[in-house]
Parts: C-alpha cells; sequence; structure tokens
C-alpha cells in the first residue's frame, strides 16, 4: 500500500477530523478522535471502532476508495490501501466508517506536520550542483545563488524603460546604449557606456554605477588609476636588463668607486642582509689559510697527481721508509712464519736475495706437484690435472665416496648402468621409464621410512592403507579428505570429506587452509542429503536458498508420490507471524498468491489466516478476491473482515436458488439492500413472514 501527497510524500502526517452523525445504533456509538498515516498505513484512533466492516474515503475531483482492515480495536482501526492511493494537501475528504447497523461520516483534512519534509523528500526540480531554486512569478525554476537579480537591458540616452522610479532589492539592469541621463544616484550615474551596471541601492534608495565598460582599468584586484604597490611583482615579472641588486631589499650597495671590485654578497645573521666582503676570510687572491680548511677534510682524492709533492712534506715518510726491507739485498731479521707448508714451522734468518734465486731455480719443482689420487682429510696440493684424471672409487667405507669425481670418471660411470635404470633427476635412456615389478607383488611408495601409497597385483590403489579393497581407496584414522585446489586470482577449494561419524560431505570456498570452507552438500550415513545443512531431518532438506525445478523441452512437473497407501502432503513449516504461500508467476511478475498471512498467532486460534492475493500485469495488487479467517471460519469474498460465515463486498450475482435454513436471518436494511438503475430482472420471494410469496 502507498499513502502520498500530490506534491510532496510526508511521514506521520496528521488528519483533521470533523463528525457528521451516522447510521443505526452500532456505529452512532463511534467516535474518531485522530487519523493518521504511519509507515504507508492508515491508522484510525477513536473509541466503539470494534464492529467497524468497512473503511471508505471519498473526496475532490471524484476521489473514493475503500481500504482492507488489518487489526483493529475498540480504540485503534490500521487499514491498507487496494491501490496507490494520493491525497491533496488540505483537501476536504469524507472518511465512511461502516458496520452491519449502519454508516458514520467524518471529514478528512490532510495538514503537513512540521519536520515532515526531509531532504530525501525533496526533488531536485533540475538544479544544479550549488544551486538554488528560485521563484519567477510563475514557477519554481533552478537559479545559480546571488544577491542580484538581472532585470533586462537599459538604454542609457533615453531611459529606456524608466528607471526614475527607483527599483527593487537586488535589481540591476545592463546599458545596451551608451548615454548621459541622469539618474541623480551615486557616482557616475549621469554618464554610461555599453556594458555598465545599473543596480539599485536599497539602503541609500538610489541607483548606483558599476563601471563595466571596456575603459575599466584595474590591477591585482584594485579599480581606478593603477598604481603599483609593494608585492605587486615577483622576481620573474622584473626586467632584470634594466635592474640592479642593489634595488633588492636587504642588499648593500657598492660603493661605486671600484673599492669594492672582486667582492661577493654575505649573509650576515646579525644585520639581516647580504653585505659585501671578501671571500677568502683574510687570504691573499688565488690562496686560502689553513685556518678556512678544517682537519682532515683533505682526502686522496682531491690531491691532483701532478702535485708532485715532495716526499720531504710528509711527516715521517723518511723515517718509515728506511725500516722497509730494500727490493734488492737486505736482510730480514726474526723468523717468517710459513703455515702451508708439509711441515707447518719457521724460516730463521732469511736472505731475501737468497730466497728469491731458490724460489727461481725451484718454480718446475713447485708447479709439477704429486698428481696421485687424493684422500679426504689429506694435506696435499690439488691441481687441474689431478682433477681432470681422478677416478671415481665405489667405496663401502663411508657414505661418501673417498675421491673427488672427475667428469672422465662421471662419464664411466654412468656409461655402465644398463636400461631402464634411474638416475637422479632423470632417467637413462629416451624411451619411457617402468617403476614396478614383473611379478604378482604388490608396488609400495614409502615417505619417512612408511608407506604412503601401496598398488596391489590387482590394480587397486590405496592410499593411507595397504590393503586397498576398491579401485581407489583413502583411508586415515580419524578425518580422511579428498581436496581439489584452483590457484591464481580466482582461487577456490573444495574438499570431499568422510566425517568421524561417517558422514559424507562436499565442502567448497577459497580457504587455502581448508578452515573457513562451508558444506555444500551433506549425505549422512542413516541415508538423509542436506544442502546447505550438515543435518538434514528429512530424505533431503534445503537450507538458506531457493529449490528450482525446471525443464526446457517440455512441461515442468513436480510429482510427489507415495507407494503405500498412505497419505502425500505439501508442508509449510516455519514460525508464527510469518507468511506461508505459494506463488503463481509470469515472466518473474506475480499473478496469483494463496497464503497463509502474517496475523500473529495471539492465541484462541487467531492469526495464520487463508487468502488468496491477485495481482495486475505489472505485478501491483488488485486486492484478495477469498479471505478465510481461522478463528472463526467466516469467509470474506472482497473483503478481509468479515464478520459473518459468508460476507461479500462488492455485490453478488446469483444463478440458482439460494435457501437458507428455519433459524438464518436476512438483514434488508438500507446497507444491505441497495437501489440500483440498472435492469435486475425479476426475483422471487418465497415463505417471508406470513408465509406468502411476492
Amino acid at each position: 500500500m502507498i499513502l502520498s501527497l500530490s506534491g510532496c510524500m510526508f511521514e506521520d502526517g496528521k488528519i483533521t477530523v470533523t463528525r457528521f452523525g451516522g447510521g443505526g445504533s452500532g456505529i452512532a456509538l463511534a467516535k474518531v478522535t485522530s487519523v493518521s498515516i504511519v509507515n504507508d498505513q492508515l491508522v484510525v484512533n477513536g473509541t466503539d471502532l470494534t464492529g467497524v466492516t468497512n473503511v471508505r474515503i471519498t473526496g475532490p475531483s471524484s476521489f473514493d476508495e475503500t481500504f482492507s482492515i488489518e487489526s483493529q480495536s475498540g480504540a485503534n482501526l490500521v487499514a491498507n490501501g487496494l491501490s496507490n492511493v494520493a491525497f491533496a494537501m488540505n483537501g476536504l475528504f469524507n472518511l465512511i466508517l461502516t458496520d452491519a447497523q449502519g454508516a458514520a461520516t467524518f471529514q478528512v483534512t490532510f495538514t503537513l506536520q512540521d519536520g515532515a519534509v526531509t531532504a530525501s523528500k525533496l526533488d531536485d526540480m533540475g538544479a544544479g550542483v550549488g544551486q538554488i531554486l528560485k521563484y519567477n512569478g510563475t514557477t519554481w525554476v533552478a537559479s545559480d545563488l546571488g544577491a542580484l537579480t538581472y532585470a533586462g537591458n537599459w538604454d542609457g540616452a533615453g531611459n529606456s524603460p524608466d528607471l526614475s522610479g527607483g527599483g527593487s532589492v537586488g535589481e540591476y539592469y545592463i546599458v545596451n546604449n551608451a548615454g548621459a541621463h541622469n539618474l541623480a544616484g551615486g557616482p557616475g550615474t549621469n554618464s554610461w557606456s555599453i556594458g555598465d551596471w545599473v543596480v539599485w541601492n536599497n539602503v541609500d534608495s538610489r541607483w548606483e554605477k558599476v563601471d563595466n565598460a571596456t575603459n575599466v582599468q584595474s590591477f591585482n584586484g584594485r579599480n581606478g588609476t593603477v598604481t603599483p604597490s609593494t608585492g605587486d611583482y615577483t622576481w620573474a615579472q622584473i626586467n632584470k636588463t634594466s635592474s640592479v641588486l642593489a634595488e633588492i631589499a636587504d642588499v648593500e650597495a657598492p660603493a661605486g668607486d671600484g673599492s669594492d671590485t672582486g667582492k661577493v654578497l654575505k649573509w650576515n645573521n646579525g644585520t639581516s642582509q647580504w653585505e659585501l666582503g671578501d671571500d677568502l676570510s683574510g687570504g691573499g687572491a688565488g690562496s686560502v689559510s689553513s685556518a678556512s680548511i678544517t682537519d682532515g677534510a683533505i682526502v686522496d682524492a682531491d690531491v691532483n697527481g701532478a702535485a708532485a709533492i715532495a716526499q720531504s712534506k710528509i711527516a715521517n715518510l723518511t723515517v718509515d721508509l728506511a725500516a722497509k726491507l730494500p727490493l734488492a739485498g737486505g736482510t730480514m731479521t726474526g723468523d717468517l712464519t710459513v703455515p702451508n707448508l708439509i711441515t707447518a714451522g719457521n724460516v730463521d734468518g732469511v736472505d731475501v736475495s737468497a730466497l728469491n734465486t731458490s724460489v727461481g731455480n725451484n718454480a718446475t719443482a713447485i708447479t709439477n706437484l704429486d698428481t696421485d689420487d687424493v684422500a679426504e682429510a689429506t694435506n696435499l696440493y690439488f691441481t687441474d690435472a689431478r682433477a681432470k684424471t681422478s677416478a671415481v672409487v665405489n667405496s663401502t667405507a663411508g657414505t661418501e665416496t673417498d675421491q673427488a669425481a672427475s667428469v672422465a670418471a662421471m662419464k664411466s660411470y654412468v656409461s655402465g648402468l644398463g636400461a631402464g635404470d634411474i638416475l637422479d633427476g632423470g632417467n637413462t635412456e629416451g624411451a619411457a621409464v617402468t617403476i614396478g615389478t614383473n611379478d604378482a607383488n604388490s608396488l609400495a611408495l614409502e615417505t619417512n621410512n612408511s608407506t604412503a601409497m601401496t598398488i596391489l597385483s590387482n590394480g587397486n590403489v590405496g592410499i593411507g592403507t595397504t590393503t586397498p579393497d576398491q579401485l581407489f581407496t583413502v583411508s586415515a584414522l580419524n578425518t580422511p579428505v579428498i581436496r581439489l585446489d584452483r590457484s591464481g586470482p580466482a582461487r577456490s577449494d573444495y574438499e570431499i570429506h568422510l566425517s568421524g561419524g561417517g558422514d559424507l560431505s562436499f565442502r567448497g570456498g577459497t580457504d587455502a587452509t581448508g578452515a573457513g570452507l562451508t558444506d555444500n552438500v551433506t549425505f549422512e550415513s542413516g541415508g538423509n542429503v542436506g544442502i546447505g545443512t550438515t543435518s538434514p531431518s528429512e530424505k533431503l532438506e534445503v537450507y538458506g536458498g531457493n529449490l528450482e525445478v525446471s525443464n526446457n523441452t517440455g512441461t515442468t512437473n513436480l510429482i510427489l508420490r507415495n507407494a503405500t497407501a498412505n497419505d502425500v502432503a505439501f508442508r509449510f513449516n516455519s514460525l508464527a507471524g510469518e507468511n506461508r504461500r505459494f506463488e503463481f508467476e509470469s515472466g518473474g511478475v506475480d499473478r496469483w498468491r494463496v497464503s497463509v498471512n502474517s496475523t500473529p498467532e495471539s492465541g484462541s486460534d487467531a492469526g495464520s489466516n487463508f487468502k488468496i492475493d491477485r495481482f495486475d500485469d505489472a505485478g501491483g495488487s488488485l486486492g484478495t478476491p477469498l479471505f478465510i479467517e481461522r478463528s472463526t471460519g467466516n469467509v470474506g469474498i472482497g473483503t478481509t473482515s468479515p464478520d459473518s460465515k459468508l460476507k461479500v463486498s462488492g455485490g453478488a450475482a446469483v444463478g440458482a436458488d439460494a435457501q437458507v435454513n428455519a433459524t438464518t436471518t436476512i438483514d434488508f436494511a438500507t446497507s444491505n439492500m441497495q437501489y440500483t438503475a440498472s435492469n435486475c430482472g425479476s426475483f422471487d420471494l418465497h415463505n417471508l413472514k406470513n408465509g406468502g410469496s411476492y
């Protein structure tokens, strides 16, 4: 149900009610104290409203709407519209309440309450960002924010339109014809150029001139005669060819007599200005004093190789060199330690020249060391020749070979392997390699000294078991899992999971560890299947979504069949206060709905009433043609508040004899039998008060 006002929506709108009297004795007692629209429902407050069976509102422009009563008590009645309803603001409406005895009319006027219109209720009316709504005399239009209102063009020579009588607040004109008409206003209002503005000054009650012609002179936001001021220019805007540094603030000017030649500008923090000074800190031209150089500041890279600094200039160099051994001759004193000789030890008093001669004479002996195989932990020299010829020893004395393997030795060892043999990192043949047995024994793969996979001679494969009884068996002590992972940006992970209780689950998600996967389908050990639930209570239970049965080749059927003589039933089980319904749709749009409604079960068999609703082509409600109240069994046709075993709202046609029993009362009050201008044909009334017929 939608209740709206023409022009704007409102929440918790109030209604002014005036009583006009009523029909029979029941409704005559009813009083209406207030009418509100709350959450798109019509709420009527008052007294003696229990017997009301029909709510109707009529008003301007042939407005006539009937409302369906949802709930009621003596002091309150809540009703829903049967279609979209729009009320005009401040329009005069008639609220008609009807019971079994008659009807009462209350005059209703819709008013808008303070604070009811919020930002979300307002239409933008075509306004853009930063714009306002301005009334143009006819309607509200989008406009830029400003204090002035453009009134049009003005002739500065002919005073057209005539502005002699003054203007309005914010009103201004733009001159489209130059002239000298005197408006006797502010300065310059007797001389006008094209483009000037004529603005009404409401404070001084006179016209003002805003010089907006092409002869306007302005600079840096200042109008009128341009006079340069401090800060008008940047260094980039200054013509350096006609300017001197002395014109810059805080720069000392030279004396101009040549005495400042070669001087530089230095910043004086004490005077906060740049001053002329000598950049040599007291030294002569082309030199610096030692006081100007920090100790240790000159490094090797700073000294030019062509400087040819004399050794005498370097402190202690001569003394240090005198203590060194010359290249030729001289005697080395002390002990010479040679740790890498065959027998480590000292050489005493070696004569350098003699040692040089000895080394030269024995160069061949030193180069041609013994090239026999070198055993591990020995201290012999290992040459390129030995590396090329050393043999591979297939020793069983330890876990490693006793000797290093040369390239030639490795080639010789490999060439001795047989066809089909497997090496680390590949096979020795260009054909396929077979791993297995040629007899009836099984094949086992081990890791960490434990069997990981077993292949029996009959082809059965077992993981976690050495006796697989099926073609592929996975066994684990606690929870065996088969996992499928799809890596990459669109990651997905799936597991086939067997619980300790014997339930089989298919789990899915995007968790690399498996901890966050969701049980999608569960097969219980007892035979129940759950989709979206791990504890199905029936043979098939779907939780958390919809179950769709579709067929693109013919009629789609959902068949419930019992092979025995027992009943077959659909069951709708939900909490009280929830809708339970069948829906018939066309192209995804509602057409019919059979349901048990959400009326709360408050005791005494109340609530959970049965109804059939119908819908238009767009899925909008066309009302409830059939309603059955659970507590009373009353049936309503065209009404959801039947107060008798059968109540028909909107008229009924009887095509055959209608009979009532002897204890039934037929009420021919005005509200039940109404005049019609249509030809209703002939009808008979039998067994009336005196037993006659008419």
